[in-house]
């Protein structure tokens, strides 16, 4: 049951991208389960959002609002 709730936490984390709650220590497992081109895309989100957004926009993965 812990195990449920800690998994939709994360994706709620996620799916908000509240980095701070994404990258805590009890989520590093769920972390690994994503594919490495996930995890690369996710941190260049945290750490260059602006690139980031450049980069979408190019190859048409913008994210519906």
């Amino acid at each position: 049951m812990e195990e449920a709730i800690n998994r939709l936490s994360f994706s709620i984390a996620l799916n908000l991208r509240d980095f701070s709650e994404i990258y805590q220590k009890e989520y590093r497992a769920y972390l690994q389960e994503m594919s490495f081109l996930e995890r690369t895309l996710l941190r260049l989100e945290r750490y260059c959002p602006k690139l980031y957004r450049f980069l979408q926009k190019q190859f048409g993965m913008e994210r519906k609002k």
